[in-house]
């Protein structure tokens, strides 16, 4: 998530995708598995895009939260929402933990064969 995204505010988010519909395809969500294999990017990174595209408002801001409307491709939903889900489990008190190179490994190759 870029520091302009987590920087805004609500109100700068919701004027700037108004008439824009926003899909997440599943080459855009392999991109997450893979940076965070790679180290290109934190857990604590993967954990906001997941939670930013999953409930459409990226958690801690103040005042009212009117929801983005993220959509997922079609064809690939199923996984989409799954890689989501795991990775949005990253900040979780109980089992928290950032997936393993085993499970990276799964969702890209879930995600490839979604393509």
């Amino acid at each position: 998530m870029s520091d302009a995204v987590a920087g805004a505010s609500q109100d700068d988010l919701l004027s700037a995708a108004e008439g824009v519909p926003l899909t997440v395809r599943a080459s855009a969500a392999r991109s997450i598995p893979v940076a965070l294999q790679s180290g290109r990017i934190a857990p604590a990174h993967a954990l906001a895009w997941a939670s930013f595209v999953r409930r459409g408002y990226l958690a801690g801001g103040s005042g009212p939260v009117r929801p983005i409307a993220v959509e997922h491709e079609t064809e690939a939903d199923d996984v989409i929402v799954e890689v989501i889900a795991r990775l949005d489990q990253i900040g979780d008190q109980v089992d928290g933990t950032p997936p393993t190179a085993d499970e990276l490994d799964a969702m890209i190759a879930s995600l490839d064969s979604a393509s």
